[in-house]
């Protein structure tokens, strides 16, 4: 699968690099920027991923994904044993996401993302390979928790839902030990 636009053609070289791909505007550059939907709609293709494009890099490749303030069009569904890098902060996904039995190794942030479809971590793992070296260990269990979480030890701060959102199942391990 080929880039198309703007942004997936930098999330690729940045992917590639080990980089983090930032695509907001200077003027979105605060802290606790968060995008609205209203404001995403009228991204151009400097800001917008495809959805089967995210899951090539991270499936296909196997390339470790860090975007920052983009959209993501479409439905994204990743599942069964795959490993992963991803974080997406103040990023807004258009469709549904779903992981199942995933595992998140290194950081994986969704500060200030927002779900407009269903967004389901089902039996999802997070892990920190260096925390890993240090202190093995489950550092928390997610039975199940739904709707808008605040979980900063697994980067969910600010994370919001539009649709129906689940984390079910999950265990967080790496190196924030605040109990969820």
């Amino acid at each position: 699968m080929e880039p198309i636009t703007r942004a997936e053609h930098a999330l690729l070289a940045a992917a590639t690099a080990g980089q983090e791909c930032d695509v907001r505007t200077t003027s979105d550059r605060t802290a606790l920027w968060v995008p609205s939907v209203d404001e995403a709609t009228g991204w151009g293709e400097d800001r917008n991923v495809r959805a089967g494009y995210l899951r090539h890099l991270l499936i296909d490749l196997h390339l470790p994904v860090h975007l920052r303030g983009a959209r993501i069009d479409g439905d994204l569904t990743v599942g069964h044993g795959h490993s992963l890098t991803l974080s997406t902060p103040a990023c807004v996904y258009t469709g549904h996401v779903r992981f199942v039995e995933v595992s998140f190794t290194g950081y994986a942030g969704f500060d200030g993302a927002t779900f407009t479809g269903n967004a389901w971590f089902d039996r999802a793992t997070f892990t920190d390979d260096e925390a890993q070296e240090t202190s093995p260990g489950v550092l928390a269990e997610i039975p199940h928790l739904w709707a808008a979480p605040t979980v900063a030890s697994v980067g969910l701060a600010r994370w919001r839902c539009a649709g129906f959102g689940c984390v079910r199942g999950g265990r967080v391990v790496g190196r924030n030990r605040r109990r969820v």
